[in-house]
């Protein structure tokens, strides 16, 4: 202990050489790190640098320029086909009083349309929605779409001479409508699609009703020429056993008194999945069911 004091600044000169030794060492490891990740990176800019310089086409200013361009056509090209799909129309100013009006105007008036081919107070999916009075403005574009895609489509199943129609179904868009399963809605992962690359989204239906073929065919006719992109995704046909279809009856020159039936056709039930593509809005979207890819 006495050698120690009396070596005090000797011990002390010790220790800190040893520590300024261990940052000096420290410091050395630091920099040889940071100058082998240099070297990696300057290595990978030299690997990229050689593939571009050896890539077909070259990237140079003038091959830049023409890919600009053609980037540019494609655009263009793309901007001039959306037009060809019209946006649905929905009343303009919506708010939640105006919404309402449109909802139940159109769902009324859908019912007088339907006559005896429906029961008398189907809602046509809507039930949910004409019940309810205070939406958020964000549900009121979506749900507005949707309604008249209803009737566009029942429109055209009724001017087709459809026997009866039994259900229609369509995808949530809106936090404010209620979860769960209900008849009213397409089972997940039907969702509205949102393609960004091309503008334009697609928003899925499904119909289901009792016809003749002849019926069946000026539906499938109809849809195909609607000036909206209606586009028929799957198509399921089978017979309609309740009650009993008529039959067709010719009499020729020398038939007997009484009718013969040559043909005795069965009536069906269609159901139809029916896609409605139209372009991307740039209003927000409601319930987080709109997102980029297929279904």
């Amino acid at each position: 202990m006495a050698w120690l004091k009396r070596h005090l600044w000797l011990v002390t000169s010790v220790v800190l050489g040893v520590g300024i030794l261990g940052f000096g060492g420290y410091l050395l490891w630091s920099g040889m790190s940071a100058e082998t990740a240099a070297g990696e990176e300057l290595n990978a800019t030299r690997e990229e640098l050689k593939r571009l310089q050896d890539s077909k086409p070259f990237p140079n200013q003038q091959n830049l320029a023409d890919a600009k361009a053609q980037l540019k056509k494609a655009q263009d090209f793309i901007a001039d086909a959306v037009k060809l799909f019209p946006a649905t129309p929905v009343p303009p100013g919506l708010n939640p009083q105006t919404f309402n009006s449109f909802a139940e105007t159109t769902v009324t008036d859908l019912r007088k349309e339907m006559g005896r081919l429906g029961p008398t107070n189907y809602a046509f999916s809507f039930a949910s929605v004409v019940a309810k009075s205070d939406f958020r403005p964000e549900s009121l574009r979506p749900l507005a779409e949707q309604i008249a895609e209803v009737k566009m489509l029942c429109d055209i199943l009724f001017a087709s001479g459809i026997s009866e129609l039994r259900d229609v179904r369509r995808v949530r868009v809106s936090k404010d409508e209620p979860g769960g399963s209900s008849s009213e809605y397409l089972p997940s992962p039907m969702a509205v699609t949102r393609h960004d690359d091309v503008g334009m989204e697609v928003w899925p239906y499904d119909v289901k009703f009792t016809c003749f073929s002849a019926a069946f065919g000026q539906v499938l006719e109809a849809l195909g020429k609607n000036e909206h992109a209606l586009v028929v995704k799957h198509v399921r046909v089978e017979p309609d056993f309740v009650g009993h279809s008529p039959g067709v009856s010719m009499r020729g020159t020398n038939a007997p008194k009484s009718m013969v039936t040559l043909l005795q056709e069965q009536k069906m039930q269609v159901t139809l999945l029916i896609d409605v593509v139209k372009p991307v809005r740039d209003t927000p979207r409601g319930p987080g069911q709109f997102g980029p890819g297929g279904r």
